[in-house]
């Protein structure tokens, strides 16, 4: 009993927090009840059934990050180091919106970072309960003069 709230609340710490697929997978009851955002078809769902897939996983996600974020030259000469996070919608058609940003660098990081995600090519979409439904997704993208960049 004390085990499985246990893994319940870190798996709900894990879906707020970080917004991550990992943390989504495995959902019980008391959570499905409690991972929608709003009501009806525009539900934005922070814990689903089957989490939305970037082409490639994970991996490929964080990968495609990397590969496109560029160190803007105020971030260089402000030797900007840290993680900013990014969260947006994952839609039914597997496409972006609502980017916010949920830690803000400045220094040019914020611009940089949502640049990046108008590249990000569709998901495939979340699902609950075999249908497909919105997902809030949050990614941290680290901005470093040491980051290896293409």
């Amino acid at each position: 009993m004390f085990q499985q709230k246990f893994l319940s609340i870190i798996v709900l710490l894990g879906a707020f927090f970080l917004g991550s697929p990992a943390f989504a997978q495995g959902t019980v009851s008391e959570m499905q009840r409690q991972s929608k955002i709003e009501d009806a078809d525009t539900s934005i769902y922070v814990a689903v059934s089957v989490p939305p897939e970037f082409p490639g996983g994970l991996k490929a996600l964080y990968d495609f990050f990397k590969e496109n974020v560029q160190y803007p030259e105020e971030a260089k000469n402000a030797k900007i180091d840290e993680i900013l996070f990014l969260m947006f919608v994952v839609e039914k058609d597997g496409s972006i919106s609502n980017p916010t940003i949920r830690k803000r660098l400045g220094y040019g990081c914020d611009e940089e970072a949502l640049r990046v995600l108008k590249l990000v090519p569709k998901f495939k979409p979340a699902m609950m309960n075999d249908q497909l439904v919105r997902f809030s997704y949050t990614v941290p993208v680290r901005f470093s003069p040491t980051s290896k960049r293409r």
